[in-house]
């Protein structure tokens, strides 16, 4: 499968059907770096529409520091696009952070958001985290060695859920609870 650049990387089949390229170890850590920084960015983000939700006073400083955040977050999507596709079939919410980037003009203008459009931006909000989480579990299962194989046979049954589902299902009830936290304001 030819790249962007016009080079090709060598697949190997996935159990649950996703296309991993044999990538070489720093490129596997440079992708976690990039999402874990997305997520960090993630989680300044969630802080400021919090302020804007609430009463506290919002300054020009806190306004111009959001701008930045969602300029970070729009550029790390840019590179993100093109380098987690590049791993698979993996959905950090790409297209729901593009929608709550546009969504969330300024902390100011959260302020007069209707309550029912904020607990649906909340909500959006939490997706997006939990996929987030879900990519950072997925590379750092990659990065620590994991090699998908593909099946043995055709036509065998499988016994029953394949190791990658128990980590995958494992990591996004970690996303859950961690995300239900924060957004309760129990962490953070």
């Amino acid at each position: 499968m030819p790249s962007k650049s016009g080079g090709t990387f060598p697949f190997q089949s996935h159990r649950n059907g996703c296309w991993l390229p044999d990538m070489k170890q720093q490129a596997l850590e440079e992708n976690l770096t990039l999402v874990q920084n997305t997520l960090e960015l993630w989680l300044s983000f969630r802080r400021f529409m919090l302020k804007g939700y609430s009463e506290a006073e919002v300054t020009a400083a806190d306004e111009t520091d959001f701008l930045e955040v969602k300029s970070s977050l729009s550029k790390n999507l840019r590179a993100l696009s093109e380098r987690i596709r590049a791993v698979g079939n993996i959905d950090y919410g790409e297209k729901s952070i593009r929608e709550l980037l546009t969504k969330c003009v300024s902390v100011s203008h959260l302020r007069q958001v209707p309550k029912a459009d904020q607990k649906s931006i909340r909500k959006d909000w939490h997706s997006v985290f939990v996929r987030l989480s879900r990519c950072v579990g997925a590379l750092k299962f990659l990065s620590e060695g994991y090699i998908p194989q593909s099946p043995s046979g055709k036509g065998k049954k499988k016994k029953g859920p394949s190791t990658v589902m128990i980590v995958v299902g494992v990591l996004v009830l970690v996303g859950i609870a961690v995300g239900a936290a924060l957004f309760l304001g129990l962490i953070g």
